[in-house]
């Protein structure tokens, strides 16, 4: 009488029968199918990683363009940043005072630019730039000042004179006079004086002529030029 296998028995056998009978059809072990969810795991994990933070490439600097005020700065980043704008703490309006720009100018290089017009004093103070992607953020700031540090008593209205850029020289077509341009900010209007060498130059002659414009803005901001044969 023949002995019945024990059902541990039953298992190996139709494990081993099955083995027999799939060893020209291409399967993966439990072992090898671990393996590719892991590597699976790993590559999704490289992918959500891959990228660059936002960093400062170069940081905020302010220039003259014409009547305008620019602010400018370049961002490496991928993918491409949200860049905010911030004036002494508060976000900066979308209005046509303000024009924001982000441009790619290489690869994963960005310049963030700000444009004011109509400038005024309530604009000086701290600027922050914020750039952000699904990697992380970073922050710079610059400060810009039309005035000395010296904080103005509250019971004084205007300002003193403060230099919004330096002077300009220009030559005119002849080669007969030299024109000298600047740009002020002052409140009341102030009184211009030119030097020569460390010496005031002598305006009552004739070939010495000061003209003083003012510009319209909430405050007096001047523009002010010599010329000299």
């Amino acid at each position: 009488m023949s002995k019945l296998a024990r059902p541990a028995e039953l298992v190996a056998l139709q494990h081993n029968h099955h083995h027999n009978h799939s060893h020209n059809q291409h399967q993966s072990s439990p072992l090898q199918a671990d393996s590719y969810n892991k590597n699976l795991d790993t590559t999704a994990a490289a992918m959500q990683v891959d990228g660059i933070a936002p960093t400062f490439q170069k940081k905020p600097s302010i220039r003259h363009e014409g009547k305008k005020l620019v602010f400018e700065c370049l961002i490496e980043s991928e993918p491409e940043p949200i860049v905010k704008w911030f004036h002494n703490g508060q976000p900066l309006p979308a209005n046509p005072r303000f024009k924001f720009e982000l441009r790619n100018t290489s690869g994963k290089v960005y310049e963030a630019r700000l444009e004011i017009s109509d400038i005024t004093i309530d604009l000086a103070g701290t600027y922050t730039i914020n750039s952000k992607n699904s990697l992380g953020e970073s922050s710079a700031k610059i400060n810009l000042n039309f005035d000395s540090e010296e904080k103005r008593s509250s019971n004084l209205d205007g300002c003193k004179p403060s230099f919004l850029e330096k002077p300009i020289i220009k030559q005119s077509s002849d080669f007969k006079q030299v024109q000298f341009d600047c740009k002020l900010a002052a409140d009341p209007k102030p009184t211009i004086q030119w030097l020569h060498k460390g010496e005031p130059l002598d305006e009552s002659s004739s070939q010495i002529q000061t003209l003083l414009i003012p510009v319209q803005t909430t405050t007096t901001t001047s523009s002010s030029s010599a010329q000299a044969a």
